[in-house]
């Protein structure tokens, strides 16, 4: 059997509060999708996608075009400061 090393991948989305929109964003990280963790309030949700390299890479691009494509910072409320629809996309190993 092959080892494949695993890698996790938190993205932070200036969303928090549309379940439909965030389910989709969800079904959009494929098989990497793990965890969200929503905040109404900040406006923001965290997603937890967790897959071997390869697999992760293509979920996270996949993930990112679905937020970037859905969502506008023009008609976004939240106390969270933000730099765009997604913000923070940290890899760990």
């Amino acid at each position: 059997m092959a080892h494949h090393d695993v890698f996790e991948c938190v993205i932070n989305v200036s969303e928090g509060q549309d379940e439909p929109i965030l389910r989709q964003f969800e079904r959009s990280a494929g098989s990497s999708f793990r965890h969200r963790h929503s905040d109404p309030w900040h406006n923001r949700s965290v997603f937890t996608l967790i897959n071997s390299a390869d697999e992760l890479l293509l979920d996270v691009q996949w993930m990112l075009r679905n937020v970037i494509d859905a969502l506008d910072l023009e008609f976004h409320d939240g106390v969270h400061p933000r730099f765009g629809v997604v913000d923070v996309v940290p890899f760990v190993a």
